[in-house]
């Protein structure tokens, strides 16, 4: 028995867009003057003259209340995710056919009250790019595709038997905990982020389904062949077939702007 193994890591795919602005009013409070007052007597008219008597309020002094200062609500630091890479199965006692594992996403934990909250978080704690300082991407998706298979007589040639494709397959999303300070708005607009980010994510996992699926019957169709041939057939269609799936990923990236596209917007107010 023969075993081939093959590797290939997904390119990671990010939305990172343009974020909220917090405006903070402040209120003055101001005490006016009032005004002042002339109070007039006038005497009987039966005598010689007349007297105007005057009574002046005193202004009352102005004064003006200071301004509260603002404190915003402490926004916790991010957890990052300390790895979430896909990794081969182990087909040694795997059924013939495609082998799936596609993990449930993991979660990056972000605080903030404004888009800049969330922003800098992003890029502190979401996966980053492989040997980079800080992250690009606000979500990723990871596949290891893998194969192996038996090489047995036919005739005067050689075939593949028990054909076995791995996929696993693994996701990263940010996860917003609100502490009660957010913008007005910002909530929704998150929400609306996020329905739209994980549906691109799962786009990417449907094609990387699709070509694990073509790279197994592609295997299976190679038939009878001379034996000193097999592997050098093999790693022609394995090699083909990896790099038209990492090309899909990338045309679907395209197509959809990253997501945007989908609605993976954060909103820029």
């Amino acid at each position: 028995m023969l075993t081939f193994l093959r590797t290939c890591s997904a390119a990671s795919r990010i939305v990172l867009l343009a974020l909220l602005a917090l405006a903070i009013g402040g209120a003055l409070y101001l005490s006016t003057s009032p005004r002042t007052r002339m109070v007039s007597a006038q005497q009987s008219t039966t005598q010689a003259s007349s007297a105007i008597a005057a009574t002046t309020v005193k202004p009352a002094t102005a004064t003006t209340q200071p301004v509260p200062a603002y404190t915003p609500t402490p926004v916790p630091s991010c957890t990052p995710l300390t790895s979430n890479a896909a990794t081969a199965l182990d087909l040694t006692s795997a059924p013939a056919g495609v082998n799936l594992q596609n993990d449930a996403p993991a979660q990056y934990r972000i605080y903030g009250n404004t888009a800049s909250d969330l922003r800098a978080q992003i890029q502190r704690c979401a996966p980053g790019v492989s040997g980079s300082t800080g992250s690009e991407f606000t979500g990723q998706t990871d596949y290891y595709l893998n194969w192996q298979y038996t090489v047995i007589a036919a005739g005067s040639g050689c075939s593949l038997a028990n054909i076995r494709v791995g996929l696993h397959t693994t996701v990263a999303l940010p996860y917003w905990q609100p502490t009660g300070g957010a913008v007005s708005g910002l909530a929704g607009r998150w929400q609306t982020f996020i329905n739209g980010l994980t549906a691109h994510e799962q786009g990417h996992v449907d094609i990387d389904k699709t070509y694990a699926a073509d790279l197994y019957q592609d295997l299976e169709n190679l038939g009878t062949i001379p034996c000193n041939t097999v592997a050098a057939n093999v790693q022609t269609i394995t090699s083909s077939n990896s790099a038209a799936l990492d090309n899909a990923n990338d045309a679907y990236d395209t197509a959809t702007s990253h997501g945007a596209t989908q609605g993976a917007v954060i909103p820029s107010h």
